[in-house]
């Protein structure tokens, strides 16, 4: 039998475990993956602690949001899919049962994100919830154009990488924050403009503001929430957008109002799997510019640490624990 990961209960990462389980044949309309890489998302360390939208179901609780693998069984009704197939899973609202911490998941066709044939496993396991992850944000929302400045809060995520190389596929000026100057010399590699180490900052929106020369952010894209929200909506351009699509910080975020009057911000809140990815207008036209811009030669997901499926509680520690560059992958 497979193994997959479950866990009986919240807590931190030694609530997971391996187990044996059957594969389940696919119902109509559904397909099963044999499971090759998996990508890991800060997401799923909320599903485990009990703080994501969606709530865990026990005992024997699945999880992981996105894996790469091969069509294995095909349900009744389900075309233009063949044993043999690669996809990627995306995000569902049913984690508990359609988690991809595994050899082996079953899930609905229409949750199925396409393939990039010169993408390795590990690559494809790095790209869609990234990148999706921006597109909405940088394309659907900001609208950002060549010469925009973009400021990508705790950009040595996956995100953060994925959202310097969109924002460079489009002309934009990408500009990176992180706590301290350890990670800047990867981020300018990767082509972020300049690096910001926020904790080093004696006045943070002063230093926020010196890379653009003055003329502010069309887009602040942050992860984080919390007490750094003020400082970086004050770094906005007039009419700009605040996308806040994580709370890295626990502590509550305060809206900045009087800065939305002075500024006229447009502030917003993104979530992949529910806007996105479910989202079918905006995830066709996501794929589809992603697609072009692998194929211009703009994107390559950039890939930290690969663990293996046994060492999945390692896995969710090294990611606790901020010191990655970049995507985490497990292979199944």
């Amino acid at each position: 039998m497979p193994n997959i990961v479950t866990f009986d209960a919240v807590g931190g990462a030694d609530v997971l475990k391996v187990v044996d389980a059957p594969a389940r044949d696919p119902a109509p309309g559904e397909v099963r993956l044999s499971l090759s890489s998996i990508g890991l998302n800060r997401a799923e360390i909320l599903y485990r602690e009990g703080l994501y939208f969606q709530t865990p179901q026990f005992p024997g609780c699945r999880i992981g949001l996105e894996g790469v693998g091969r069509v294995d069984a095909v349900g009744e009704g389900v075309t233009g899919i063949n044993e043999g197939d690669r996809f990627v899973t995306g995000p569902t609202n049913t984690m508990a049962q359609t988690g991809v911490y595994g050899q082996t998941v079953t899930v609905g066709a229409e949750h199925l994100l396409p393939d990039i044939p010169q993408f390795t496993d590990d690559e494809l396991a790095a790209l869609w919830v990234a990148y999706l992850t921006c597109y909405g944000p940088f394309v659907e929302i900001a609208g950002l154009q060549k010469g925009d400045y973009v400021l990508i809060a705790a950009a040595s995520s996956s995100v953060g990488y994925a959202g310097i190389q969109i924002a460079k596929a489009l002309g934009a000026h990408p500009i990176a924050t992180s706590r301290t100057r350890a990670k800047e010399a990867a981020l300018l590699e990767a082509g972020a403009e300049a690096v910001i180490p926020t904790d080093e900052a004696a006045d943070l929106t002063a230093a926020l503001m010196e890379p653009t020369g003055g003329a502010g952010y069309r887009l602040i894209f942050d992860p984080i929430g919390g007490a750094i929200v003020e400082p970086m909506a004050a770094a906005l351009a007039l009419n700009g957008h605040y996308v806040l699509y994580g709370l890295l910080d626990p502590n509550p975020t305060v809206y900045p109002t009087l800065l939305s009057f002075v500024k006229h911000m447009h502030f917003h809140t993104f979530m992949v799997p529910t806007q996105g990815i479910a989202d079918r207008a905006m995830r066709d036209k996501g794929t589809a510019f992603l697609a072009r811009a692998v194929a211009n030669g703009h994107l390559k997901p950039k890939l930290d640490r690969i663990f293996e499926l046994q060492d999945v509680r390692a896995a969710h520690t090294y990611m606790e624990s901020n010191q990655q560059n970049g995507k985490i992958v497990m292979r199944a």
